[in-house]
């Protein structure tokens, strides 16, 4: 839910506690997804590797857009339990 709202919706990482605050005073019924048989090429050891701050910024940005789109069949199901978590549709999350 979270990559969602990072990679899709344009939050910036630092409002994550209060989006995290937000999403569980109005948890929605989850299930559980059938997790992708997709492996990202990205792993932490890569980030770890990081030379810099912005080689690190970098390579986990990276690998959240590959875990995102690794879930892609589910995209649709996390998207309606963001908007049930926050309130309407994108526009209201804010």
């Amino acid at each position: 839910m979270t990559l969602d709202l990072f990679l899709e919706e344009g939050w910036d990482v630092s409002a994550g506690p209060r989006l995290h605050q937000r999403m569980m005073a109005n948890l929605p019924e989850l299930h559980a997804l059938e997790p992708p048989d997709t492996q990202t090429h990205l792993t932490v050891e890569h980030v770890l590797r990081a030379g810099d701050a912005a080689a690190y910024q970098h390579l986990v940005r990276s690998w959240a857009e590959q875990v995102w789109h690794a879930w892609r069949v589910h995209h649709r199901t996390i998207r309606s339990w963001n908007e049930a978590a926050l309130g309407g549709g994108p526009a209201t999350y804010r």
